[in-house]
């Protein structure tokens, strides 16, 4: 056999947190106004860090809020906002089918969204079943840890590198995450020039 016994287990995990990564960069985003650019996240490697915060209307429009009031951070950071809208669903339902069609706009056509005239902050999920699919996992540890995704959120922050960075639960403290993201990128091998 190519592993040892012992290995095994190792490097099944190894091989899942692998083909998770792969899965993360092949997610679809659609650049918002005035732009409208389709990229995928693995574009964004190298160049931006993507903040992921996914949660029930209330989250939703409070990481539009206070995005939009940190963008100025945000932008001198590199990043960008992924706010994606959870259904509330009953009890036992799958995660996977959590994420709203409408991706990050609540249902209203993306030139109307309430971003306000914040170019290159915000980007929308394109493809609500992938990004369910992915986002599974996360939600189902979150509910097993006991937090409410759909009240509190979930807030995935990616590196330049392409890997999670850091999780936690509701929307984050805008300056603060900037801060860390890039002091974990200096630390563990993303160069700054």
């Amino acid at each position: 056999p190519p592993f040892p016994p012992h290995t095994r287990p190792k490097q099944a995990s190894q091989l899942r947190r692998i083909a998770r990564g792969g899965e993360l960069a092949t997610l679809q985003l659609s650049g918002l106004p005035p732009s409208y650019r389709n990229i995928a996240m693995r574009d964004l490697r190298g160049e931006r860090r993507v903040v992921i915060v996914a949660g029930g209307p209330e989250v939703y429009l409070r990481t539009i809020a206070t995005a939009s009031a940190h963008a100025a951070e945000l932008a001198a950071g590199d990043c960008v906002v992924v706010p994606v809208l959870l259904r509330v669903q009953s009890p036992g339902s799958p995660a996977a089918r959590m994420v709203d069609p409408s991706g990050c706009t609540g249902g209203i056509a993306a030139a109307e969204a309430p971003w306000g005239d914040i170019p290159g902050i915000f980007l929308a999920p394109r493809g609500a079943e992938n990004w369910g699919r992915w986002l599974e996992g996360e939600v189902e540890t979150a509910r097993k840890q006991g937090f409410d995704v759909v009240t509190s959120g979930v807030t995935l922050s990616i590196k330049k590198s392409g890997k999670i960075g850091k999780r936690s639960t509701s929307v984050p403290s805008w300056p603060e995450l900037v801060e860390s993201l890039a002091m974990i990128d200096r630390n563990f091998g993303m160069p700054t020039f």
